[in-house]
């Protein structure tokens, strides 16, 4: 009964992950409503512009034959290519078409010199034709491209997208009479062949084929609706007439054997199979997949787990199955244009809730990667051509592709893999290294250290090149001595590098470029900027290849000047990009799909369906392989004829894939499944937990104490490295934008949760929980929510707290809104804190002692013995919804011991006695990286200690003495003093180098260089400095906090640093109590003094806004000042605001922003950066799968417990 299970779970997955993990993938859309008058779709839940009304009686039929209508009237489209621009136009609506798109889409390889003029001419001649209809402004100029102004719903191919993801939704949920009603109605928009007039033009090639076989998709779904409705017997019928026009469809196969067994017509379902089977031989020299083989299997063994549920079997006696143009062939398709009042136009749609898409998308997407978790287990039973590899290793396939060879164990979990020199190499995020393989041996022969994340590598010009994503650095490694040789600074983000063309290219995430460094001097000797942030790059025939995720694009580069010469379209989130056997290969992520592009052309020359989650691709003489991360699998592309040929299961997830010439290597993770779960892990922290209430557990709990027991609506990707810092929707379906200027934000939840007691998560929970927190913690919690509606009252009386108009619940939608007394670009951070986590209402507003609020996540507290003991163990009623926010645990249980001192603390894990500490001072820290250097990972933190000089304050009134002062101060001293280069490391800037926008920057430095490095001081320079301000002599005092042990050494030297250069100097030293009071003071004209800040959020508004932001500062009045710079300007201000407004909306444009707020800061120099924090943590040897997120740090519910 478990195989038959198993047959129908991966028969549904197989057809179905593809499409619905592709929607996600697909912009949200407003959806549309029917105007009564027949007219066309219009748009409710929008404000509309001045000239909104009268576009939103236009309508674009991509479906068929391209049309344009005004209010149901046909408008007179011009030839080919004017219908190429509205088809490219429509089918991005509000989105901006780059003109070099638009050229490619146009003319592909063959465009003429005059293209640009030409497309000028063909815009402006469809604008005339909109404007003499009565149509203004349909068609924008924006910056670079053109954007098609009308709503997404008013193009029937977007419309049709939409429906597909809410039928999906609707089948996940259950209601498979809804979803079939929805693709019914989706289906029956098509004419004909999308995009039919253009023919085999690189955009009807291209995006006219994607359409096609996402309606087959459609069609595929909806006969999975039918089959959930019990109408296996109807369908039989019009499953055979599409395998007459797709008869190497396996999916319609394997529909019809199931109708037909469903139906008691075993015989005919076997016959289906054996002619399925002749077909696919005769035809095509293959065998049938996987899925065919196993559900033969289960038919013939007439497993009972094949017949429909008795309920639905009955339930479906009520309803008949009409045949109709959602089943039938698409040669048989109504091709006759659509009347305007007819049901199958687009003005016929039907009433949705604009934020139902949303949720129901959403919904769809966790389903799928729930299904693949609950399938894997069976998976590793060896059905189907399946192996288990163990994870956090490397495996070897045989020379026939069909069984793994051999495999080799890594002491960290692998990134990714590069073939050179004689060797395997294998990277590793989380450990920093890099592994030396040697084949023949399959022995690791070398693990050598480098930058923080190291990510992508690449071996050319006699080295190993090696993206340090978390530290902005590329490592090269001499092949011949092992060894790190150079640390070139590139950027922010280095995630990909790639060697040809006489260069090394490496990819830089958040800042947007591509960087190229001069192999024979280890300089950066070009920086690319481009149109959309790049993941992984190709260097092939003459140019760098570069893959956009979010884009959905590939950029193609010369490598001479630099130049962006096309952006081709692809797949939905290209992620992996590898050259070889006469094309350019890119693994489409988000679609499950390859595409090959052509290089001669230019163009997509074929889009091949794999399994899903495709990650990395390797091009050899045996083909094209592809790493499926989410289904486990790798599969083999033929290069010829462009389609996969077989198909390997790992058991676990493979991330990365490599072939030296003679073997094809790939890296595997793990995999949510029974392997590696179980066992206790014992964490040790010298905080003295008092609480653990939601409420008051911030800010003294660390994260690691509460983010697997409680979920927000919104929290970080719980991944390692920078993707760590990326905001996911939790609790919440999807992450909403603001609407009413920003100020209103409506978070639909997640159906179906339920907290550790069994009761739903229910809307109203959300706005007693915040209650609950102003009431118990408004102290602590009160300043991140402030600024909802009626916050402000109830940190005044907080036994009185009422936030029913700034939270508003509907039950009946499953919606929490927040109402703004302003816009708040930071928002949706804020609301991933512990103390804005649901409570039931039954829970009153105090704190709960040692009974625990209900958990929502995987675990659950079972004991907690303040200041002592707290005991985590499994939440019986979690399930994962989401990998990405709340992945399910490893441990069974997690127990915390509170009170050591950090060495009882180190010598209890270095002991075996405990599994986890991160409390480890600089003394330990240092034995501890000898003595156990692989236990012990250090990772950069979120925090800056800097000093601040008083803008208004003489000397510091003066720039030029301010940058005197940054340009002497001795960094290395100051990175000793805080206890070595393990725990801090030189800063020039305010903003650390693992915040996103961070772009390396140091002018005060001796020998300053492009990559930003400090280097050693310049005395000399900042002598000159001085005497150019005249300002030599004056006295000065640096403050000192008492409370802060750093602070005393740190002024000490600084002082003498400010004797140096000619200034008197004097420490004095504040209470605690006195601190804020004094330095926040303005009357008390206080010249510098020491500070630090950790971020509470990865956004650098944080650091700007509340050090150095002119509403931060108020003069006389220290209680609302945090900027003790006194540094205001408004120019920067506005700067801040901007890239804040755009940080969640379009990252690259927003970090390019922050690159340019950190380096006007700089020069203006209102603080000295000191150092930049890390952070350590020491595991036990029984411990694997170490993770580190820079927002949540050490993820300890995925360790192992070996």
């Amino acid at each position: 009964m478990a195989e038959a299970a198993m047959v129908i779970a991966m028969g549904i997955l197989a057809g179905w992950a593809r499409l619905v993990v592709a929607e996600r993938s697909q912009p949200a859309h407003t959806t549309a409503e029917a105007d009564p008058r027949g007219r066309g779709p219009l748009t409710r839940g929008v404000v509309p512009s001045r000239t909104m009304a009268a576009r939103g009686d236009l309508s674009f039929f991509l479906l068929g034959g391209i049309e344009a209508r005004l209010e149901g009237k046909l408008l007179a489209l011009g030839g080919a290519r004017q219908r190429t621009v509205i088809a490219d136009l429509a089918l991005n609506a509000r989105r901006v078409v780059s003109t070099r798109r638009l050229v490619d889409d146009l003319w592909g390889d063959q465009a003429p010199t005059s293209a640009g003029h030409s497309l000028e001419a063909h815009i402006s001649r469809i604008r005339g034709l909109l404007v003499r209809s009565g149509v203004d402004g349909a068609i924008v100029s924006r910056s670079g491209g053109y954007m098609m102004d009308v709503e997404p719903d008013q193009v029937d191919a977007l419309r049709f997208e939409r429906l597909a993801a809410e039928g999906d939704a609707a089948l996940v949920k259950g209601d498979a009479a809804e979803a079939a009603r929805l693709y019914r109605e989706a289906l029956e928009m098509w004419r004909g062949p999308a995009l039919a007039d253009l023919g085999d033009s690189p955009l009807g090639s291209s995006a006219g084929q994607r359409l096609d076989a996402r309606r087959l998709l459609v069609l595929e779904r909806q006969v999975d609706a039918a089959l959930m409705l019990g109408r296996h017997r109807e369908i039989s019928g019009e499953l055979e007439s599409l395998l007459a026009v797709h008869p190497y469809h396996e999916r319609f196969h394997w529909q019809l054997m199931l109708a037909l067994y469903r139906s008691r017509r075993q015989a005919e379902a076997l016959a289906a199979y054996r002619r399925a089977r002749q077909t696919l031989v005769d035809d095509l020299g293959i065998e049938p997949g996987p899925e065919l083989q196993q559900l033969e299997r289960a038919i013939l063994h007439q497993e009972l787990d094949l017949e429909l549920p008795a309920e639905v079997s009955h339930a479906a006696g009520s309803e008949t199955f009409v045949p109709g143009p959602t089943i039938a062939a698409p040669a048989e398709a109504d091709l006759r244009s659509p009347s305007p009042s007819a049901p199958t136009a687009i003005g016929s749609a039907r009433r949705h809730r604009q934020h139902r898409r949303g949720r129901l998308a959403a919904v769809a997407s966790a389903f799928v990667l729930a299904l693949i978790a609950a399938a894997a287990p069976l998976l590793l039973r060896g059905h189907g051509g399946t192996v288990t590899v163990r994870p956090n290793g490397l495996g070897m396939l045989s020379a026939d592709g069909r069984a793994v060879a051999s495999e080799l164990a890594l002491d960290a979990p692998p990134g990714q893999l590069a073939a050179g020199g004689g060797s395997l190499w294998a990277t590793s995020p989380e450990a920093h290294v890099v592994y030396r393989i040697d084949p023949a041996t399959q022995r690791v022969t070398q693990s050598i250290s480098v930058g923080g994340g190291a990510d992508g590598i690449a071996i050319g010009y006699g080295s190993a090149w090696v993206a340090n994503a978390l530290d902005g650095t590329v490592s090269r490694i001499d092949l011949a001595t092992n060894r790190v040789v150079d640390t070139i600074g590139v950027g922010s983000a280095p995630t990909a590098v790639a060697v040809g063309e006489g260069s090394v290219w490496v990819a830089d995430a958040t800042g947007g470029t591509l960087e190229r460094i001069d192999p024979a001097t280890d300089r950066l000797i070009a920086s690319v900027s481009l149109s959309s942030p790049p993941f992984d790059i190709a260097v092939f025939a003459g140019a760098v290849w570069v893959t956009s995720q979010s884009a959905n694009q590939v950029l193609r580069v010369n490598p001479v000047t630099g130049n962006i010469t096309q952006d081709i379209a692809v797949g939905g989130g290209p992620t992996a990009v590898v050259a070889g056997n006469g094309s350019v290969w890119v693994a489409n992520s988000r679609d499950s799909t390859v595409s090959a592009i052509d290089p001669r052309r230019g163009s997509v020359a074929a889009t091949i369906p794999v399994d899903n989650g495709p990650s990395s691709l390797a091009a050899g003489a045996g083909g094209v392989w592809v790493a499926n991360a989410l289904s486990g699998t790798l599969s083999l592309i033929d290069p010829g004829q462009k389609r996969v040929v077989s198909s390997i299961g790992v058991g676990n997830r493979p991330v990365a894939i490599a072939g030296d010439g003679a073997d094809v290597w790939f890296a595997v993770r793990a995999a949510q499944t029974g392997q590696h779960r179980g066992g206790t892990l014992h964490a040790e922290s010298s905080f003295p937990l008092a609480s653990i209430d939601p409420a008051n557990l911030w800010p003294e709990a660390p994260s690691q104490l509460w983010a697997y027991t409680y979920d927000t609506l919104v929290t970080y990707q719980r991944s390692g490295g920078r993707s760590g810092l990326q905001l996911v929707p939790d609790l919440a379906v999807f992450l909403p934008s603001p609407s009413d200027g920003g100020t209103t934000y409506t978070f639909v939840l997640r159906p179906g949760v339920r907290y550790s007691t069994g009761q739903l998560v229910r809307p109203e929970d959300f706005r007693h929980g915040f209650e609950r927190t102003l009431e118990l913690n408004g102290a602590g919690a009160g300043s991140f929510l402030e600024g909802i509606t009626g916050a402000s009252a109830c940190a005044t009386r907080p036994a009185h707290c009422d936030l029913s108009k700034g939270i508003t619940v509907d039950e009946r939608t499953d919606t929490v809104t927040f109402h703004l007394t302003s816009t708040d670009t930071n928002f949706l951070y804020k609301l991933t804190f512990v103390f804005t986590a649901p409570v039931p209402v039954n829970i009153p507003a105090r704190d709960v002692g040692s009974s625990p609020v209900p958990s929502t996540g995987p675990y659950e507290i079972r004991r907690f013995i303040p200041g002592h003991e707290l005991d985590l163990v499994r939440n019986p009623r979690f399930h994962e919804w989401s990998a990405a926010a709340q992945p399910d645990g490893f441990p069974d249980q997690i127990n915390w011991t509170f009170g050591m001192s950090p060495g009882q603390e180190a010598a209890a894990v270095e002991h075996g006695a405990a599994d986890w500490t991160s409390d480890i001072g600089p003394g330990t820290l240092s034995e501890a990286a000898t003595a156990f250097a692989g236990q012990l990972h250090i990772n950069a933190g979120l925090g800056t200690y800097y000093l601040f000089l008083n803008t208004r304050v003489a000397p510091f009134d003066d720039v030029r003495v301010r940058r005197a002062l940054n340009l002497a101060v001795d960094r290395s001293r100051l990175v000793q003093i805080f206890g070595g280069p393990l725990v801090a490391q030189p800063a020039c800037q305010l903003l650390p180098p693992s915040m996103p926008g961070y772009q390396p920057y140091c002018p005060y430095t001796a020998d300053p260089s492009p990559t930003g490095a400090w280097v050693g001081p310049d005395l000399a320079a900042a002598r000159a400095l001085v005497a150019a301000s005249g300002t030599g002599g004056e006295r000065v005092t640096v403050w000192a906090h008492q409370g802060d042990p750093p602070s005393t050494p740190t002024a000490e030297y600084v002082a003498s640093v400010l004797q140096q250069l000619g200034y008197p100097a004097t420490v004095h030293f504040l209470k605690e109590s006195e601190w804020v009071s004094t330095v926040s003071d303005s009357r008390r004209q206080v010249q510098l003094g020491t500070n630090n800040w950790i971020a509470d959020y990865p956004a650098p508004s944080n650091f700007y806004t509340l050090w150095l932001g002119c509403s931060n500062f108020v003069p006389a009045d220290p209680l609302h000042t945090s900027n003790a710079s006194e540094f205001c300007d408004p120019g920067v201000d506005q700067q801040v605001s901007k890239a804040s407004a755009l940080q969640t909306t379009d990252p690259l444009h927003a970090n390019a922003l922050w690159a340019d707020i950190g380096r006007e800061i700089t020069d203006l120099a209102p603080v000295l950066p000191v150092v930049n924090f890390s952070s350590a943590d020491l595991l036990s040897r029984r411990c694997g799968n170490y993770q580190f997120s820079p927002a949540v740090g050490i993820l300890l519910d995925q360790l192992w417990v070996r």
